[in-house]
């Protein structure tokens, strides 16, 4: 799938993509919470670290 898009598979982890979903949706105003939901944190403070 990442080659598919023209991204560096070995580049991209699970992690690497979690975090840039999260500072996306951080950007977008989402609260934390519902962040907490998507990239499935179970301590708000990890969220509020990215």
């Amino acid at each position: 799938m990442a080659e598919q898009c023209g991204l560096d598979r070995h580049r991209l982890t699970n992690d690497s993509v979690r975090k840039r979903m999260a500072l996306k949706l951080r950007d977008e105003n989402v609260a934390p919470t519902d962040i907490m939901h998507f990239t499935g944190h179970t301590n708000i403070q990890s969220v509020l670290n990215y």
